[in-house]
C-alpha cells in the first residue's frame, strides 16, 4: 500500500524494459588507475562512447557517479558508481547491451537531450528538454510526433529555529505494547485519552517569520500537492497538537523525518539527505503515501484513509528513504526485484527506526497505520525464500529481502547494519536481482570493512536463497584444484573433499588470516571433517588464487 510514484515514462516508452545487463567487481586501485573505467568495464572503444562524471560525494568513502554518452550526449540509465578507498575500487554498471541509436536531426541550442530506450521499437531514441516551456518542463521526441515526461531537479530552503511539539513516538501501539481495538483504534480520527498518552513532548527545527513558527528547513517544507486542501501549522508558540487536529500529522512527520536525517548525519551519511515538499493530508484522502522525484524538489503525500499515514513513524521514514536512493542512484527505481530491493530497505529503514524507541512488536512495519481493520501491514520477521515465495508484488517480496536485513541486524545491531545498508545503495542498479543486491552488500562489506561483515551477511542471506548454492563438484573451468560435498559441509552433515591437480601446497585460512591448515595437492582427495572447524567463513589459497568455503 506504500509506494514509490513510478515515472510516466514507463507507459509512455516502455523504457522499463532496458536492455542492459550490470556488472560489480572490485579491483585494485593501482589497476583502475592504470586502466581506466573504459577499460575496466570494456565498453567500446569508439571515442563517441564515453563515461561523464556527473557528481561525488565523500561518505563514507569516496563515491564518483558516472553516466555513459554517446556523442556527448546522456544515455538514460547506464551508468556506473565507483567507490575508492585506500587501496581498492568498488565498480557497479549497468550498461547497454549493443549500440543501436536511431539518427536524429540537429539538435537546437535550447534542447537538453538525452537517450531513452524504446522498449517498442528495440532502439534508443533521442529526446530533449525544452526549456522554454513555462509551466511544466518537458521532454520532447526530436526524431517523431512530441512525447512528455518530467523531468526532477532539487532546490533547498532556509534557516531553522526551535519550538516545542507532541508527536507520536514511533507510535502509539507498539510503545504502549498493545494490539489496535478497541480505545486503540483510528475512531475517524478522533482523540482520547489513551492516545494522547502516548504523544511526547519534543523540539521541532521550524523557521520563524511573520510573527510565528512554520515547518520549514533546509531539508523540509510543506506545500498543497493533492486534496484534501488544508492550511500550512502555524504557530506563535507551539506545536502541541492532538491527533484530532489537523496540524497534528504535519507535525508529526516533520519530526520523524528531521530524526531520520539527523540519524544518518550520525552513521557518516549526512550526504544521502535530499530536500522534499511534504503534503500530510494528501493523496486525494487514500489510504495510501508515495514518494515523488519528478517534481521540483520531490515530495511525499500522505493519505489520510484508515489511520492517517503521517501519524505513524514508519510511513514517513519509508518514504523519506526513497528519496535517499534518488539521491544516491538517480532513476534506479527499475525492475520489480530492484524495486522489492528498495522497498526492503525502506521497510527496514523504518523498522530500525522505530526500534530506536521501543523494542515492542520489533519485527512489524507500520504498526500503528496498518495490522488492522484497514490493511495488514508488514512484517519483516518472516521465513520468505527466494525464489520460491516471490509474488512479483514489490512490496510483497520486499518482506523478503527486508527480512534478511532483519536477521543481520539481530546479529551485528542496526546501525552496524544500517551502515552497510547506506553504503550499498549507490551500487544497487536499475534492473538488478535480488541475488545480485545481496552480492551487492557483501562486496560493500568487503569493500568498506574488509569483510568483517561477511559471515553475518551469509547467514542472513544464504537461506532465505539470495546467495548461489554452496555445493560444488567442479570450482571453475581451467582450475587446478575440485572440492565437493560442500554443501553438507556448510550445513555441518558431512565431511569437505579437497582435490588438486599439481604437486603443490594449499593453504586454508580463517576469517582472522591466520594459516590453520596446510593441504597436501598429491592428486588424491583430503578429507577435512566436519567437527574439526566452527561456524565461519574459510579462504582456500594457493599462489594468489581465493576460493571462499563457509560452515554453519
Amino acid at each position: 500500500m506504500r509506494f514509490l510514484l513510478l515515472f510516466v515514462f514507463e507507459f509512455l516508452f516502455g523504457f522499463y524494459e532496458l536492455q542492459a545487463h550490470d556488472t560489480a567487481f572490485i579491483v585494485s586501485k593501482s589497476h583502475f588507475e592504470s586502466k581506466g573505467l573504459k577499460n575496466c568495464l570494456a565498453t567500446s572503444t569508439n571515442p563517441d562512447y564515453k563515461w561523464e562524471l556527473f557528481y561525488s560525494v565523500n561518505q563514507p568513502f569516496q563515491i564518483n557517479h558516472f553516466r555513459y554518452t554517446y556523442k556527448n550526449i546522456h544515455i538514460q540509465n547506464c551508468k556506473a558508481t565507483v567507490g575508492l578507498n585506500a587501496d581498492k575500487v568498488f565498480i557497479s554498471a549497468t550498461l547497454p547491451e549493443e549500440s543501436n541509436f536511431a539518427n536524429c536531426i540537429a539538435l537546437q541550442e535550447n534542447q537538453n537531450p538525452i537517450w531513452i530506450y524504446n522498449a517498442a521499437s528495440n532502439i534508443y531514441k533521442l529526446y530533449a528538454w525544452n526549456i522554454n516551456a513555462e509551466k511544466n518542463k518537458e521532454f520532447e521526441n526530436i526524431c517523431e510526433p512530441t512525447d512528455h515526461f518530467m523531468l526532477d531537479e532539487r532546490r533547498y530552503f532556509g534557516k531553522d529555529t526551535n519550538a516545542p511539539a507532541f508527536v507520536f513516538r514511533p507510535d502509539p501501539l507498539s510503545k504502549a505494547n498493545v494490539l489496535y481495538g478497541g480505545n486503540w483504534r483510528d475512531r475517524h480520527d478522533s482523540s482520547n485519552a489513551e492516545l494522547e498518552s502516548q504523544q511526547v513532548g519534543v523540539t521541532l527545527p521550524c523557521s520563524w517569520w511573520n510573527d510565528s513558527f512554520r515547518l520549514e528547513n533546509q531539508w523540509l517544507s510543506f506545500g498543497q500537492i493533492s486534496s484534501p486542501t488544508t492550511p500550512a501549522a502555524v504557530s506563535q508558540n507551539n506545536f502541541y497538537f492532538k491527533r484530532n487536529q489537523w496540524q497534528f500529522e504535519e507535525v508529526n512527520v516533520f519530526y520523524h523525518i528531521y530524526n531520520e536525517q539527523r540519524w544518518w548525519d550520525s552513521l557518516g551519511f549526512s550526504a544521502w539527505k535530499d530536500t522534499v515538499v511534504l503534503d500530510a493530508h494528501g493523496y486525494f484522502g487514500a489510504d495510501e503515501s508515495a514518494y515523488n522525484p519528478l517534481t521540483n524538489p520531490p515530495t511525499i503525500e500522505f493519505g489520510d484513509g484508515g489511520v492517517d499515514d503521517a501519524e505513524d513513524a514508519d510511513a514517513a521514514v519509508h518514504e523519506y528513504t526513497h528519496a535517499a536512493f534518488e539521491a544516491m542512484i538517480p532513476s534506479g527505481y527499475i525492475g520489480t526485484q530492484r524495486q522489492a530491493v528498495e522497498e526492503g530497505i525502506c521497510d527496514f529503514m523504518a523498522l530500525c527506526y522505530s526500534r530506536k524507541w521501543t523494542l515492542n512488536q520489533a519485527g512489524w512495519v507500520y504498526n500503528w497505520d496498518g495490522h488492522n481493520e484497514f490493511w495488514g501491514g508488514r512484517n519483516l520477521d518472516n521465513n520468505r525464500k527466494y525464489p520460491g515465495s516471490l509474488t512479483n508484488q514489490a512490496h510483497v517480496d520486499g518482506q523478503l529481502f527486508g527480512g534478511a536485513l532483519y536477521d543481520l541486524a539481530n546479529e551485528i545491531g542496526d546501525d552496524s547494519t544500517l551502515k552497510l545498508v547506506l553504503a550499498s545503495i549507490p551500487f544497487l542498479m536499475p534492473g538488478i536481482s535480488m541475488k545480485r543486491a545481496a552480492e551487492i552488500f557483501i562486496k560493500t562489506d568487503s569493500f568498506m570493512n574488509v569483510g568483517k561483515t561477511n559471515w553475518p551477511l551469509v547467514k542472513a542471506f544464504y537461506p532465505r536463497g539470495l546467495l548461489p548454492s554452496l555445493n560444488q563438484t567442479s570450482i571453475t573451468k581451467g582450475t587446478k584444484i575440485r572440492i565437493k560435498n560442500s554443501e553438507a559441509f556448510t550445513k555441518g552433515i558431512g565431511n569437505l573433499f579437497i582435490l588438486g591437480f599439481s604437486a603443490d601446497k594449499w593453504q586454508l585460512y580463517n576469517a582472522n588470516g591466520s594459516i590453520i591448515r596446510e593441504i597436501e595437492s598429491n592428486g588424491s582427495w583430503q578429507e577435512l571433517p566436519t567437527q574439526d572447524f566452527k561456524s565461519g567463513v574459510y579462504f582456500l589459497t594457493n599462489h594468489g588464487v581465493t576460493y571462499k568455503i563457509v560452515k554453519f
